[in-house]
């Protein structure tokens, strides 16, 4: 089973409150958490302050219209050098996640397990955010889409 997990929600720069909060938390990339990847009992990933707003935002958008089609998710962010700190790849209608480059991979999901992963960061996300931020996250994220997973 996958999970794609999240602590420490935060901000960049973390003291700012009021209307620079609004702004600061209406930029995906500004937003920061803990992310813990794991799959079949192991950990695969962890960073310690990943764009987790900016990740959620490309998932759900690949879950609903390219990962419908079959292809490939690379996570392409100006935080790390080079695209693909995390991907997804199509691999025998199953898929295969890497991370840390291409340095380590876990395999053999099926599309429901995958969008359950995605839909259930989406979803846990969405919750902490608003209590956080005390601020709606569906611009970016619109977790109702992810009921036609959860069959």
């Amino acid at each position: 089973m996958l999970q794609i997990k999240f602590s420490r929600l935060r901000t960049d720069p973390e003291e700012v409150s009021g209307d620079e909060l609004s702004s600061v938390v209406g930029q995906a990339s500004n937003v920061f958490a803990d992310l813990e990847i794991r799959g079949e009992n192991s950990i695969l990933y962890e960073d310690d302050a990943f764009p987790i707003v900016e990740l959620a935002h490309h998932l759900h958008e690949w879950l609903h219209g390219a990962m419908c089609a079959g292809r490939d998710f690379v996570f392409d962010s100006i935080f790390f050098e080079e695209p693909g700190e995390m991907a997804i790849r199509s691999s025998n209608e199953r898929w295969t996640v890497t991370v840390a480059g291409g340095r380590v991979r876990a395999g053999d999901y099926t599309d429901a397990e995958m969008a359950r992963a995605i839909c259930d960061l989406m979803e846990a996300l969405t919750e902490r955010f608003v209590s956080r931020f005390h601020t709606d996250l569906a611009v970016t994220c619109r977790t109702g889409s992810c009921a036609r997973w959860r069959a």
